[in-house]
């Protein structure tokens, strides 16, 4: 038993020890190669590996050249079990208003190995919350929106193609 619980341990401590000395800028770099062949492209300007995560600062986000958004922070965190990115103050171009409100405070995309066919997401709007889940093996989008009567007020289009719930909360699901 004690030969067991040794092995066990010997393994997570050379798990841990292989994420926080693992290049995550290289793997930052890497990701963005893989994302210019779907016309993603991601200008940076500060990028700090950490222990167990990526900070990445001050970022703007282009698709087919056209600027689509500015972020002020992404965080990466790598943990093994549990994996999370979280972006911070998302502001939206002009063109992708009617769209999407202009600003998001947060956005949160989390992973866990405990169930390891869904992607949590969570989001907090300024005038709203949202809520959902990707489902890896059907590659399905499922998110819920929780409006304030103001977002009720200025987005209506976006709500047009959102299924009202009986608890006031719009769904919406997405094929990939």
């Amino acid at each position: 038993m004690k030969l067991v619980l040794k092995s066990i341990l010997i393994f997570l401590i050379f798990l841990y020890s292989l994420v926080y000395f693992l290049p995550k800028e290289n793997l930052y770099y890497f990701a963005l190669e893989k994302l210019q062949n779907e016309k993603i492209l991601i200008n940076s300007k500060k990028i700090k590996d950490k222990f167990f995560s990526l900070n990445i600062k001050d970022s703007v986000i282009f698709y087919d050249s056209i600027k689509a958004l500015e972020v002020s922070n992404i965080d990466l965190n790598i943990y093994l079990f549990t994996n999370s990115l979280n972006i911070s103050n998302i502001s939206l171009d002009d063109m992708l208003k009617r769209f999407l409100p202009s600003k998001i405070k947060t956005l949160e995309v989390s992973y866990t190995i405990l169930n390891p066919l869904v992607v949590n997401i969570k989001a907090n709007l300024v005038q709203a919350k949202v809520y959902g889940i990707f489902d890896i093996t059907s590659n399905t989008v499922t998110l819920y929106l929780k409006p304030s009567k103001q977002f009720l007020k200025l987005y209506k289009d976006i709500l047009k193609n959102m299924k009202k719930q009986e608890n006031g909360e719009y769904k919406i699901e997405y094929k990939l």
